[in-house]
Order: C-alpha cells, then structure tokens, then sequence
C-alpha cells in the first residue's frame, strides 16, 4: 500500500533554464537536500557551529554566510552538467560554448550575482522539481475543449 508515493522521492537530476547565461542555457543539478547525501554532509559539517548559534539568535549576515557556503558545495555536490552556456566571445555569427567542467561551475558560482545563485538554490532546494514527468496523467478536459 502507497508503493506509489514512491515516484515523488524525486529523479536523481533536473534541468534549470537559465537564459541569463545564453539562449538556450540550462544547468543539470542535484537536489540541494538530504536526498543529495554529499552535499547534505558537507552542509552539516561547514554550518554546525553556526547553526546551534542561530538557535539562540539570528544575525542578518548569516544569509550570506549561507549562500557563501552553499557557492563552495554546489559545484562539488550539486551542479553535474550544462548546456549551452555563452562565453563572452559568442555571436550568433560566431557561437561559442563553455564546456562543463567542476573548476568552471565553482568560477560560474563565485561569480553569479547573488540574485541568480539563489535561483540555482531555489530550484536545487525544490524537491518537486526533481520529480519526474507525469506523462500518464490523464489531459485536463477543459484545456482539450480549447483546442
């Protein structure tokens, strides 16, 4: 009995569209979560102390503390992949791509304005983007009315 809840655990990666960084470019990722076993550990070790700190008080620079950290682990734990990410020298005369690599995702990281690493974090943070297709739910009758 609720064998099927098992589909929502969630797919091992997902795509985000990030058009910021080309046309048509996107970023795989894992989970940012505790489904993500390396990242999960390396987040409890570096945020321990700070975390029983922020039990007792909270201090406004531990969100940047937080994306600081999170900008060092994503690219060993949880960016696995991407396309079409523009360098500086494309053109659609001239197309030219940034191959994937883990030291270039820790240099797009570092670099990612704060407003856009914490859509990559929001996204990684989703459990239910990781979910996969639901090709078999059946069409919504109004919206086949429409067509």
């Amino acid at each position: 009995m609720f064998e099927h809840l098992k589909k929502y655990e969630g797919q091992a990666t997902a795509w985000l569209d990030i058009p910021e960084l080309g046309e048509d470019a996107r970023i795989e990722m894992r989970q940012a979560s505790e489904q993500n076993s390396g990242y999960y550990n390396a987040l409890l070790r570096t945020t321990g102390k700070r975390i029983r700190r922020m039990a007792v008080r909270i201090d406004p620079a531990d969100a940047a503390r937080n994306r600081s950290e999170d900008r060092a682990l994503f690219p060993r734990h949880v960016i696995v992949n991407w396309e079409g990410v523009e360098s500086e020298k494309h053109t659609p005369e001239n197309p030219d791509y940034i191959e994937y690599s883990r030291e270039l995702a820790a240099e797009l990281c570092k670099k990612l304005p704060s407003h856009l690493f914490d859509r990559l974090r929001a996204f990684a943070g989703t459990p239910e983007e990781f979910y996969p297709d639901e090709t078999d739910i059946p069409p919504d009758p109004e919206e086949l009315a429409k067509n």
